[in-house]
């Protein structure tokens, strides 16, 4: 996907947050920390895309406070929209809840955790693009609020798209979001 989209002319860096980081605090400032270092070294237009991937999703949502005018759109992959909900549905499923609640507990240093991505997701006026893999079941819990979302998001009027795709398919996903990028990228 990084080829690609680097052979489509677009600059990408990216960071893996300290892996299991849930959206914690320190996931976001770097995040944050990242870009700014990027614009001071390089001559960028100040107005990126974001690419978010499953936990991702928690940090990217803390951004756009933070970076609402320099954001030309955000593209969720597979999205983990509600931590709470992730931990309900791990619950039925006691060693994945475990090694989760291990992840946040090492993340966040406590157990109890409440993160709000859906406000910024909602409310944010740049396009919204979310894939959503068929047949994976990390996040199937999601669903719902993925669904309330775009209709939250359609009744004000914002931009957002959605695409629903098997992952047998997956080889689309980069051209997909490739086209999504060229649409939303206007003289600034």
């Amino acid at each position: 996907m990084i080829e690609r989209l680097t052979q489509a002319g677009y600059f990408v860096y990216y960071s893996n947050l300290f892996e299991k980081n849930w959206g914690n605090q320190q996931s976001v400032e770097h995040s944050y920390n990242l870009y700014q270092l990027i614009m001071r070294k390089e001559i960028l237009n100040q107005k990126i895309h974001i690419l978010a991937e499953g936990m991702g999703t928690l940090t990217a949502a803390q951004l756009i406070p933070l970076m609402e005018d320099n954001i030309r759109s955000i593209v969720l992959f597979a999205p983990c929209i509600s931590l709470e909900k992730h931990i309900e549905q791990e619950q039925t499923r006691k060693f994945y809840y475990k090694k989760l609640m291990k992840e946040i507990k090492a993340a966040f240093n406590e157990e109890s955790v409440h993160i709000n991505t859906e406000k910024p997701i909602e409310e944010m006026k740049e396009s919204l693009f979310i894939i959503q893999v068929i047949d994976q079941n990390r996040y199937k819990d999601q669903l719902e609020l993925i669904h309330q979302l775009l209709l939250k998001r359609k009744e004000k009027k914002l931009p957002v798209e959605i695409h629903y795709i098997l992952l047998e398919n997956r080889q689309y996903i980069t051209e997909k979001i490739i086209r999504f990028l060229k649409e939303n990228e206007k003289v600034l």
